[in-house]
């Protein structure tokens, strides 16, 4: 007896029959109306393909309209939702010195015997140069060959190529680089301050 009267009081049990109830009562409403029958509409074919001409291009409007909003969009949660653990800050590979560093260096690694990195020393001070002249602003990311590309006008063509071959085979070609390889530089270098 005990189990029945848990049964009929339960929440569960009391939930049903609230549900069962308010079902019911929907029921004998809705019979109640007296609700007009539509009638069958006969479409035709031409009514159909237009019909599905219109949802196609709702559609792709809908999905063109998703698409640039995500765009704009996500950089935006990307920065709020994104990775937050670490936040890595810009780093290059060589710092930002000014040309009068970078030919300090030079002498420093020429006086050392180092003369790839005096070279490359030369280099750095001459991509500076570019960008404190406004002839080419510095981009990590612009290769040899795009400065030779972008240098093509240029006069002094030739000492600009002489120390970014020499760079090239440097630095990616892992070639040494000899004291006489280094005086080259060192005078293509001065051709381009002499001529800037």
């Amino acid at each position: 007896m005990a189990t029945e009267s848990f049964e009929n009081d339960s929440i569960g049990w009391q939930i049903q029959l609230l549900r069962q109830n308010i079902s019911e009562w929907w029921e004998l409403q809705t019979s109640k109306l007296e609700l007009p029958e539509f009638p069958q509409w006969q479409m035709s074919g031409l009514d159909q393909v237009a019909r599905v001409i219109g949802w196609t291009i709702a559609i792709l409007v809908a999905i063109w309209f998703s698409w640039r909003l995500a765009d704009l969009l996500v950089p935006y949660l990307y920065r709020i939702f994104g990775p937050t653990a670490v936040r890595v800050q810009e780093t290059t590979l060589t710092p930002r010195l000014s040309v009068e560093e970078w030919l300090k260096r030079s002498r420093q690694f020429q006086k050392g015997g180092n003369y790839g990195e005096a070279c490359r020393c030369l280099y750095l001070a001459m991509l500076q140069g570019l960008n404190d002249r406004g002839i080419i602003p510095h981009q990590p990311s612009l290769t040899d060959r795009e400065y030779q590309a972008l240098l093509q006008q240029d006069i002094q063509n030739n000492a600009y190529q002489t120390l970014l071959q020499t760079h090239e085979k440097f630095y990616f070609g892992n070639q040494v680089i000899t004291s006489d390889t280094w005086s080259e530089c060192q005078q293509a270098y001065r051709e381009i301050e002499r001529k800037s």
